[in-house]
């Protein structure tokens, strides 16, 4: 039998992502959606299957659901994913995966207390090129890591959101809790965690607000560009940049320097991997595409069936997004935070 999801939040991410991935791997099957807009609701509905819940607690109720995958906004991710894995459902949550560590960690002890799978979906591990890079670096080939540069910017997600304006829920700051920080770079320290096999021991952080307006024309309550220098806990140091404020072309990259030789990661348009060894010699790599969107539905799924520990586990995530929080209080405070989670 295969696992009947539902998914919570009917914006772009579950239409765009979670729902054609679910759709599409033969071990699940969409049982329906639940949107505070009812006509989205209805709307996936009609493009993918399944049935249109009235609430969330009805579809929680619903005994022939085996999962959801919440995609709702960022205050409720907690609440949904307890309440899930309270009522014996397995959980995919989008990131972040709460509004604080606090939250995250109750998360991660529903899950364990109901004996249920809780992931989160940190697309960027998935990425072939990713996957084999921590390979490389993991094996020691170019030896020690020394340093390393993350940037992830784009214009903005009022350019791509199902609500395409100011009036997104990503500027609302009851409702998105987090800027750009918790919306790109989160991606990306935990990509930094996940290729060097290491945690952030300690940051240091500038967030700002420069440009994005809400409704009324005033600059948004939340971080809309920020820049951080991570400590590791190995010792390499380096920064991480992201921007809601990139009106060209989309970066998304990762630089790793190496005693031997530096590893960039998704910055050449044809090899997904280019290294340059300290000797002159460079080699540059092209990775296959997923076979099947992002991969993560695909390991949710697997995790579930077998009953394994998932790819993103709660406990993980909670480490990245104890590296954001510090972030942000350190770009209040001005100084350098340790990481604590």
């Amino acid at each position: 039998m295969p696992i009947r999801i539902g998914m919570i939040g009917g914006g772009s991410i579950t239409r765009l992502r979670h729902a054609p991935e679910c759709r599409d791997n033969p071990y699940c099957e969409i049982a329906g959606f639940y949107d505070h807009n009812i006509e989205r609701s209805e709307t996936l509905v009609e493009e993918f299957g399944g049935k249109s819940y009235s609430s969330c607690n009805e579809m929680l109720a619903d005994p022939d659901i085996d999962a959801v995958c919440i995609c709702s906004s960022n205050d409720t991710h907690a609440r949904i994913a307890i309440d899930a894995l309270s009522a014996g459902k397995h959980v995919l949550c989008e990131k972040p995966m709460a509004a604080n560590v606090k939250e995250a960690a109750a998360m991660v002890k529903a899950a364990e207390s109901n004996q249920r799978t809780l992931m989160i979906a940190h697309n960027q591990r998935f990425v072939p090129a990713h996957i084999k890079a921590r390979e490389m670096i993991a094996s020691g080939s170019l030896g020690r890591v020394i340093s390393f540069r993350a940037s992830l910017k784009h214009g903005g997600p009022e350019n791509w959101s199902v609500v395409k304006s100011n009036k997104t829920w990503f500027f609302n700051e009851s409702r998105a809790v987090f800027g750009v920080m918790g919306d790109l770079g989160i991606h990306k320290a935990d990509l930094l965690r996940y290729l060097l096999n290491d945690e952030v021991d300690s940051v240091l952080c500038l967030a700002d607000t420069v440009e994005k307006r809400n409704e009324s024309g005033n600059l948004i309550g939340l971080d809309d560009i920020a820049f951080a220098t991570l400590k590791m806990s190995g010792g390499a140091v380096g920064t991480l940049e992201v921007s809601w404020c990139n009106h060209g072309q989309m970066e998304d990259f990762v630089v790793v320097y190496c005693e031997n030789g530096v590893i960039r990661l998704l910055q050449d348009p044809v090899y997904q991997i280019v290294i340059e060894q300290r000797d002159g010699e460079v080699l540059r790599l092209s990775m296959p595409e997923p076979q099947n969107g992002s991969g993560i539905m695909d390991a949710f799924a697997a995790s579930v069936l077998s009953g394994t520990e998932p790819s993103v586990s709660g406990k993980d995530a909670l480490l990245s997004l104890a590296v954001i929080t510090a972030c942000l209080e350190s770009s209040k405070k001005e100084s350098w935070v340790k990481v604590n989670p």
